[in-house]
C-alpha cells in the first residue's frame, strides 16, 4: 500500500468516526428537552417560606371574585393577581399559587399540570394560613 492511500484511509476513517460523534451529541442534546411538569405538590407557609428565600418563583394570588378586593387588602409579597392558568402555560419558573384557603388553589394548579416546565406549589390554607403564621 502507498503512503498516500494510507493516509486517505486515516483522514476517512477519522471523519468518519467524527461525525458519527457529532451525531451522538445532538442526538443526546435533542433527547434532552424539557418536559411538562406532571402534579403539584401542597405545601405549608413554613415550606414557602423557605421556597421564597432560595429559588426563583412566581407567586399568584388566584383568589376568586372580588379578588383584586382582596389583593389590594392583602397579600403575600411579591405576588402578581391571576385567576386564569392559562395564563402560565409553558411557564418555566416554579409556581406557588394561593387562594384564602388553598382549595382554590388547589383547582388551579391541577389546571397548570402538563402545561408549565417549572414546579407547582399550593399554599396549604391559602392566605387565611399566611396572615395567621407566627413562625
Amino acid at each position: 500500500m502507498n503512503k498516500t492511500f494510507i493516509v486517505s484511509l486515516i483522514i476517512g476513517v477519522s471523519f468518519t468516526c467524527l461525525m458519527i460523534l457529532v451525531g451522538i451529541i445532538i442526538d443526546e442534546s435533542i433527547s434532552r428537552e424539557p418536559t411538562y411538569t406532571t402534579s403539584y405538590k401542597n405545601i405549608n407557609v413554613s415550606q414557602a417560606k423557605q421556597l421564597m428565600s432560595e429559588s426563583k418563583l412566581t407567586i399568584i394570588d388566584c383568589r376568586p371574585g372580588c379578588g383584586s378586593c382582596q389583593f389590594n387588602k392583602g397579600h403575600i409579597p411579591g405576588a402578581q393577581l391571576s385567576t386564569k392558568p392559562n395564563a402560565f402555560v409553558n411557564w418555566t419558573d416554579d409556581i406557588l399559587a394561593y387562594c384564602n384557603d388553598g382549595s382554590y388553589g388547589e383547582k388551579f394548579c391541577e389546571q397548570l399540570v402538563n402545561h408549565t416546565y417549572g414546579k407547582i406549589y399550593n399554599l396549604e390554607g391559602g392566605w387565611n394560613a399566611w396572615r395567621l403564621w407566627d413562625g
